[in-house]
Formats: C-alpha cells, structure tokens, sequence
C-alpha cells in the first residue's frame, strides 16, 4: 500500500542525501538496506541532537520521519513513495477514528470512550500485572472505570479503582454504585489525587495500573506525568492515551498533545519508564502510541547528556520567553497606568469645563433677569411719559 503523505518528506530527505557526498558515503544504500538508517539520521537532526546546518529543511518532516520509524516495516521505491505494512493499519486507524465508533463503545451498557483493541489489551495487561490499585485520570460516563473493576474481579480480589474527573456529573448510577469503585471530582493535576492514591495504597498494597485519559493538552499531560513520577513504584504500569492526535495519525490540526508531552517528559527522564512494545503493536493501532509504559526504579535525576542538555536548552528558551512576556506585561502595566492617569486628568478638566459653564449658565440668567427687569422700567417709565404728554 502506498501513502502519498510520506512523499514530500522523502523527496525533501533523497534530495538533500544527493546534495551531500557525506550522506551518500555514510549510506550507500539508500534506497536498499540503508533507508531506516537515514530516516532515523534525519530524525535526530530534526530534533536538534546535532549541529547539522540541514536540521531547518528536515524539522517540518519530524513526525512523519518518527511515524516511519515507528511503524518500522519499511522499504524504498525508486518511485519516491514509502510502502510499509503499518501504512494498512494507520488506514483502519483513521477510519476507525473518524467514525467514531469508539464514542458509541459500551461495556455493560456504559459508555466507555476507546478503542476496543486497546481495551482487550488493558485485560490482558491486568492479567499478568493482577494490580491491587488502579488510578484513572479521566471518567466521562464511567464505562472504563467499570471495565476495569469488573476485570479485576476476576484476577485480583483484594482492589479498588479510584476514577478521578474534574466533573462526574454524566457518571452512570451503576458505577457510582459499584462498591470497588472511588469517584474523585477533582483536577486529575491537583496534589490531593496523590494523596488520596497514596492513602488508598497503604490499604491496598502491590501493583498499580494508572491510566492518563483527560484533558489532551501538552502542558496537562506533562503536569498529570509528574504526578504520577511521585506515586508510582518499580513495575507498575502507564498508560497515556490519546498520542494518536496531532497527527499520530488522526486530528492533525490539533496542536501539541499526548504524544509530544510524553516526547517532552521522556527527554528529561529518559530512564523512568520500559517502553511496553510488544503491547503496543500487538493489534497494529492504538489509541496510545508510545504511551505503553512500565515503571523503572529512577527517580534521580538523569546525568547529563544529549537529551539533558535539549531539555536544558529548552527549558532556558522558556525562561527568556517569560521573561520577554513579563517585559511586555510590565510595559503594558506601564502604559495602562499611564493612560488611566490621563484619563483621570480628563475627567478633572472636563469636571472644571462643567463646572465653569453651570457659572456660566447661572451667571447668563442673572444678566437676563436683570435685562428682563430693565425692560420692564423702560416699559413703565415710557408708559408714564405717555401719560404726561396726555395730560397736557
């Protein structure tokens, strides 16, 4: 199957390698055994591992280079066109998706917002896993939640599941009522989810399964990761759903999601987590691309190294940004004081305008009461003239 999204991206890269003898003499092959050789070159250099001055032509290519790599049964033609298997499965993946048969899904009559694929993983992971605990971050209707619980009934009979949502007003009543499961309404960010986990772990002690399935924004996943690097223990189990987005293959315009998060987090702990692959690609599309993940025992920092010093890098670009935008609040401040203090002195000029022209009004009365008065003398005093010329 061929996909022509792969083929500016191609091109751009084949192009570039004719360009360079250092590329042809480093992959001689390209358009053989040594084509995932040279995607993944253009994959670090697009993500700035290197001081390759090509890094601006392949950046805009990123994902769909890592989406190569990622579906890893790949091959050439001299055409210029990408044929790999997961090509199919991505097909299924976006028509499944844009169906959206997965918001029709239901488990015991409970709407529950994911792939069935993904959900005959999650029972075979707590199969092995048998987790005394599971936290889910995200519960819309409850179907997951009630899923797991009734899984786990199966397999680990000492348990509970703690569902947390920042609005559980659509719970279905039969979730609420079942006795294993802990509805939470809260920011799945907020440190009482850790310390109510924390408590219930001491009452349920062994594994945990969590799952990340709420709000879909970079910046919220990453903070929900850094919550769960404070609770979580060697061996248990992750996973973030919704990488798909952005991209991965679905919703393209969504903008930076679950998977750039969780590309963002690993950057900085690259040695927390064992990528849980053979779960991953098990049905050939998930809803959860990269987000399969088992808990190392690291909670150090990492030493320093390439993805230390991006991550470093990144994070000073952060800093100046704030900075640039707390020197444009501080000047807007500025300026907005400033143009209140005019106003103010407007208000007093147009206050003593106001001022002068009631005196002016009031002033303008006399001077016709007084005119009125005039008049009236003039009146009488030709009416007794008049008269006088009368007499005689």
């Amino acid at each position: 199957m061929t996909n022509p999204e792969f083929q500016p991206a191609v091109r751009t890269l084949l192009l570039l390698y004719e360009s360079r003898p250092d590329l042809r003499a480093a992959f001689p092959e390209a358009g053989g055994q040594d084509f995932k050789r040279l995607i993944e070159w253009a994959c670090r250099v697009a993500r700035e591992e290197t001081a390759d001055p090509s890094a601006v032509t392949l950046r805009p290519f990123l994902t769909r280079f890592e989406r190569l790599i990622h579906d890893g049964d790949m091959q050439y033609s001299g055409a210029g066109i990408v044929t790999t298997a997961g090509l199919v499965c991505e097909a299924y993946h976006d028509w499944y998706y844009s169906q959206e048969i997965w918001k029709t899904t239901k488990f015991l009559n409970v709407l529950a917002y994911k792939s069935v694929t993904d959900l005959w993983n999650y029972q075979e992971i707590l199969t092995e896993l048998k987790p005394s605990l599971i936290l889910e971050l995200g519960t819309y209707c409850g179907g997951s939640a009630l899923y797991f619980a009734e899984t786990l009934k199966l397999v680990s009979p000492h348990f509970r599941v703690l569902t947390v949502d920042i609005d559980h007003s659509v719970v279905a009543e039969r979730v609420r009522r079942h006795d294993c499961i802990e509805l939470l309404e809260s920011d799945t960010t907020n440190p009482n989810v850790a310390t109510r986990f924390k408590e219930l772990r001491q009452t349920y002690p062994g594994k945990a399964f969590c799952i990340v399935d709420s709000d879909h924004h970079r910046e919220h996943v990453i903070a929900e990761l850094m919550l769960l690097r404070d609770v979580t223990e060697p061996g248990d189990y992750v996973v973030v759903e919704d990488g798909n987005i952005n991209g991965h293959p679905v919703l393209p315009d969504w903008g930076p999601g679950p998977y750039e998060a969780l590309q963002e987090y690993l950057e900085r702990y690259p040695d927390d987590y064992i990528s849980d692959v053979v779960h991953e690609k098990k049905f050939g599309f998930t809803f959860a691309p990269k987000g399969f993940l088992i808990r190392r025992d690291s909670h150090t920092e990492p030493p320093p190294g390439p993805t230390t010093f991006a991550w470093n890098r990144r994070l000073e670009a952060q800093r100046e940004q704030r900075t640039d935008t707390e020197r444009v609040l501080s000047q807007a401040t500025s300026q907005a004081a400033h143009y209140k203090n005019l106003l103010e002195e407007q208000r007093q000029q147009t206050k003593h305008a106001e001022n002068r022209l009631t005196e002016a009004v009031s002033q303008a009365a006399h001077y016709k009461n007084l005119l009125d008065e005039q008049r009236q003398l003039r009146a009488e005093a030709e009416d007794r003239l008049r008269g006088h010329h009368d007499s005689k």
